[in-house]
């Protein structure tokens, strides 16, 4: 299984891999005599008294297709999900018709936007689909690939959705997103989903069309990057809607730099009621650069009561908390079955001595938790790789 697992991320980085067999031997030195018998090389004469036993593992070296071929199907699709890429289909013809298409990345354009759609309606031991639309992709494209895909795609477990805007430029808008966006909540087989949406002047509607994925009956884990847009308080209510999503588990939610605390706390309030979701186990919230202050920290703060929570990441950089909001932040230590605390307060204004008391004893309290101070300075590098990072994908690609 590892050696195979092995092959696959080796593969890509064209790395020529071995295959060997391992086998547990008893060898006793009369076999040793009985197998030289045949043998043109005359038998070495061993004392009786010192007969030898070897015992041990013993290596044949393998072919890549003989190894595949001794897995059933079922071990091969699970070595390929675990993989998450094409490389193991590329072993022999067997894996190329058990695990073509099982993983796809596309980088959709205007010209193959129609056949991309094609390819993936015709998939059947699709698993993962992951598609970036640039934003030269015209509004009509983007509707051939939803029509004549997501109305097959109802068997698709896992999906990402790459559609980050420009960082300069023309954004394309509420209008543009949501009529896709809605309709991810009809996929009913759908446990994993990721949507990146950075950077394109969203406001509430695309929102209001995110929350509507509360819907989805299987959806466990859901990653939603939003940030860089223009969502306001409405679209913290709607988003907050999330919590009646009967199976959710895992959520992430970007919406650092946007406008939802610009005018009061209620966007945080709103947010803070995701501590009403029963099966919520773990929540990664960044609301960097959104103006929180005290009364939106004391408001995320009642998220410790949340019955199910286990690992709770708040990520809170450039806002405007004082000592107050940092004091509430810090009674998170109680949530009940908390495991992991990311607290991270950098690019803030500096604390007083009764901020930094509270920090201290969170500290304490909570020896597993991580927790950053506004005194602690964020790396350069840090910063210049979340400017570059969409640049850098569409290099790579």
């Amino acid at each position: 299984f590892f050696s195979l697992c092995h092959m696959g991320k080796t593969v890509a980085r064209k790395v020529k891999v071995h295959f060997v067999e391992l086998s547990w031997v008893h060898k006793s030195d009369d076999d040793t005599r009985r197998s030289n018998h045949h043998s043109r090389e005359e038998p070495k004469v061993r004392h009786p008294k010192k007969r030898r036993v070897d015992v041990g593992w013993t290596v044949t070296p393998l072919h890549a297709e003989a190894a595949v071929l001794r897995l059933v199907d079922e071990l091969l699709m699970l070595i390929c999900d675990f993989l998450q890429t094409a490389a193991l289909s590329h072993t022999c013809r067997r894996t190329w018709r058990l695990l073509q298409r099982r993983h796809v990345h596309y980088h959709v354009n205007t010209a193959n936007v129609r056949q991309i759609a094609g390819t993936l309606a015709n998939a059947p031991t699709l698993a993962t689909v992951s598609l970036r639309v640039p934003n030269d992709v015209v509004q009509s494209g983007c509707e051939k690939l939803w029509s004549c895909w997501l109305k097959e795609a109802h068997k698709l477990p896992e999906l990402t959705l790459d559609l980050c805007g420009p960082r300069h430029g023309k954004k394309r808008g509420d209008a543009f997103f949501a009529k896709p966006v809605a309709a991810l909540k009809d996929l009913h087989t759908l446990h994993t989903l990721t949507v990146k949406l950075e950077g394109n002047g969203l406001g509430d509607s695309t929102a209001r069309a995110l929350a509507c994925l509360k819907c989805a009956p299987s959806l466990h884990t859901l990653a939603l990057d939003l940030k860089h847009n223009a969502l306001g308080r409405d679209a913290a209510n709607a988003l907050a809607t999330l919590r009646d999503a009967p199976s959710l588990r895992t959520l992430s939610l970007d919406l650092s730099c946007n406008c939802l605390c610009c005018m009061g706390s209620s966007g945080a309030e709103a947010l803070a009621s995701l501590r009403h979701s029963p099966s919520l186990r773990t929540l990664h919230l960044d609301l960097s650069g959104n103006s929180l202050e005290d009364e939106g920290a004391r408001a995320l703060a009642t998220l410790r009561s949340t019955p199910s929570l286990q690992s709770l990441s708040l990520i809170l950089r450039y806002n405007n908390l004082g000592a107050d909001g940092v004091e509430a932040l810090a009674t998170l230590r109680d949530a009940p079955q908390l495991q992991t605390l990311v607290l991270d307060l950098r690019a803030g204004p500096p604390l007083n001595e009764a901020g930094r008391s509270a920090l201290a004893s969170l500290k304490r309290a909570s020896p597993w938790s991580v927790v950053k101070t506004p005194d602690d300075t964020i790396p350069d590098d840090a910063v210049a790789g979340d400017a570059s990072e969409s640049e850098s994908e569409s290099d790579s690609e």
